[in-house]
């Protein structure tokens, strides 16, 4: 009898060991979960540019600072033909954040302008980041000297119905000259830059932070000219287009620019497609503006992001990005 109690006692203490060792491996599968989830972040992807503009290396550094600074979101940067792109390429779901300028944001969210065949862009606001800046390029032997000059001459206007493309017809325009006064080639700003470096464009124009690498680079061996956007240009554009603003390039921001130069900008700023989740674009947008200071290092240009130009915004955010502005004492529309 005792020994069948003792049998009994040790079946009993088996069971007991295993439910405890049951329990510990569940617990152990648990962990493992939780140490997975880096691995099971929500992917997004978040367009940019060419590579010779300021767009690419601050999309990419914003695109490695949230992914390394966020639990729950990774992000990856791809090169694109720039903002007009980056509308439609969110608009379809191909990309989930992108790099666009102002005007193309305000066309896109309306339908208007170079989105009028296309209708309504499936678009909303995550931050303004910095002025974009109008540049026009000349070699400083062509013996041109303002817009005017480029009558009958050969210029490189930026990629197809970019930004760049687009303020640099309606500036011609402006300055009295039309498609018809010049040969105008739609070529990214590096071709263009690589083009008038060869002599096969008499001018280049570039939309980009100032300094531009490929305007800096050209300037190194080179002597090159930028050419001023006269007043009465730039204050009739503004009156006609209110995202339209005025800026200046100081001098020596390249090799040999001796005088201040007044031209045109416009902001840069990250759009996103509204089905993308609130947890997404809300880490996405706290991790840019808890890193700022890491952020600025990206590119020159960068110094000028900050949490109080982050709301100026030509149309409505998307709720992760307001949540995260009325979280600072914000107001957002």
């Amino acid at each position: 009898m005792k020994k069948l109690k003792a049998v009994l006692l040790l079946f009993v203490a088996l069971i007991l060991l295993s439910a405890c060792g049951g329990d510990n491996g569940s617990a152990n599968d648990e962990g493992s979960d939780e140490g997975k989830s880096n691995d099971e972040n929500e992917r997004v992807s978040l367009s940019t540019a060419g590579t010779g503009g300021a767009w690419y290396p601050v999309g990419g550094g914003i695109a490695n600072i949230v992914s390394e600074n966020s639990d729950t979101l990774s992000v990856s940067a791809e090169v694109s033909n720039g903002g007009v792109e980056n509308i439609r390429l969110i608009n379809d779901g191909t990309s989930e954040f992108g790099f666009a300028n102002t005007d193309i944001v305000y066309e896109g969210y309306h339908g208007e302008g170079t989105y009028e065949e296309d209708g309504e862009m499936d678009i909303m606001s995550v931050a303004y980041l910095y002025p974009s800046t109008f540049q026009a390029v000349v070699l400083k032997d062509s013996g041109i000297k303002s817009l005017s000059d480029l009558k009958g001459k050969t210029v490189a206007v930026g990629p197809p119905a970019s930004s760049s493309e687009i303020m640099g017809w309606d500036i011609l325009e402006a300055s009295g000259i039309t498609e018809d006064d010049i040969n105008g080639q739609t070529i990214s700003f590096e071709e263009g830059v690589n083009a008038l470096r060869d002599g096969n464009v008499d001018a280049v124009f570039v939309m980009s932070a100032a300094p531009n690498s490929q305007i800096m680079e050209i300037s190194t061996t080179k002597d090159i000219q930028l050419l001023p956007v006269e007043d009465d240009v730039i204050n009739s554009l503004k009156e006609e287009t209110p995202y339209y603003g005025k800026t200046t390039i100081p001098s020596e921001t390249y090799d040999g620019q001796e005088q201040d130069i007044d031209t045109m900008s416009m902001g840069t700023t990250i759009v996103v497609n509204p089905n993308v989740s609130e947890n997404a674009v809300y880490e996405f947008t706290k991790h840019i503006y808890e890193n700022v200071d890491e952020v600025k290092e990206l590119h020159s240009i960068a110094k000028e992001i900050n949490l109080e130009n982050a709301t100026n915004m030509p149309i409505p955010f998307h709720p992760g990005a307001k949540k995260y502005y009325e979280e600072q004492g914000m107001d957002v529309e």
